[in-house]
């Protein structure tokens, strides 16, 4: 068997994240590794999604701009309005009326109803970091 030289550089690597039929979100990436004989193999890594895999798919389910994306990461997070507001170099005002969008495109009223949904709905946990 050929030994395995170092994967391809990471801009080779695919990922992509799916929902398993019993609810959980999975990562599945791969990556070609070339063989010291010129064969190329594939390596394929399955595991649990992080948050950071499912929001973009959150996001787009529900068309929200590149603006409410931001602010529903930080969201998740934890970030106070104040804090979005100071990060994103946007007033106070501006942050509740993106948030106010969001909760529009979301179908909820408030930011406890939000995290519920994200983390009922699509299994994202509140106050992760990843």
């Amino acid at each position: 068997m050929a030994q395995l030289n170092e994967p391809a550089p990471k801009a080779s690597m695919a990922k992509v994240c799916i929902r398993m039929p019993d609810g959980p979100y999975v990562t599945i990436q791969a990556s070609p590794m070339h063989g010291m004989d010129g064969a190329v193999h594939l390596a394929v890594l399955f595991g649990p999604a992080k948050p950071a895999d499912i929001l973009p798919l959150v996001c787009e389910a529900y068309g929200l701009s590149e603006r409410e994306k931001q602010i529903l990461g930080q969201i998740v997070r934890g970030s106070s309005t104040k804090e979005l507001a100071r990060a994103l170099h946007i007033s106070a005002y501006t942050v509740q009326d993106h948030l106010k969008s969001i909760f529009v495109k979301t179908g909820v009223s408030s930011r406890r109803e939000l995290i519920w949904q994200l983390f009922s709905r699509f299994g994202v946990e509140a106050g992760s970091r990843e």
